[in-house]
């Protein structure tokens, strides 16, 4: 079996603005394909899918917490920390929140945190290429 996640499934106690940061941020991340099923939009790439869907009623007063049983964050896979910093200088005006600046990690990665407008945790990483300096 090869290790790929088919699809991974975000609910958001508000849709509307949800789907609109996803709508922005999940192209750049390599998921052009844009599905939308009403209740339930994805954003499909080749490798797999990513979709937002609206809470239950009754769970529209809870907020997403990394500390809670459940996802922590997720992370996509950047080229290379040019792609990362152009997708930091935007994430605040599309909605999200940064968390944590572009900086290169003790193993030479870059990484980015941020938020988005529900609070989920989100990273897009750049792995430092085998074999450069």
């Amino acid at each position: 079996m090869e290790g790929i996640i088919d699809h991974v499934m975000i609910n958001a106690n508000d849709h509307k603005r949800a789907v609109e940061f996803y709508s922005w941020l999940m192209p750049k991340l390599g998921y052009p394909e844009k599905m939308d099923h009403g209740k339930s939009v994805g954003f499909r790439s080749p490798n797999g899918s990513v979709w937002v869907t609206g809470t239950g009623e009754e769970y529209k007063s809870q907020a997403f917490s990394k500390e809670r049983v459940g996802l922590r964050e997720l992370a996509f896979r950047a080229e290379s920390p040019s792609e990362i910093d152009e997708i930091a200088g935007e994430v605040e005006k599309n909605g999200g929140k940064i968390i944590k600046k572009p900086y290169t990690n003790d193993r030479g990665d870059c990484q980015f945190f941020f938020s988005d407008p529900e609070g989920m945790k989100l990273e897009i990483i750049a792995r430092k290429k085998q074999g450069s300096h």
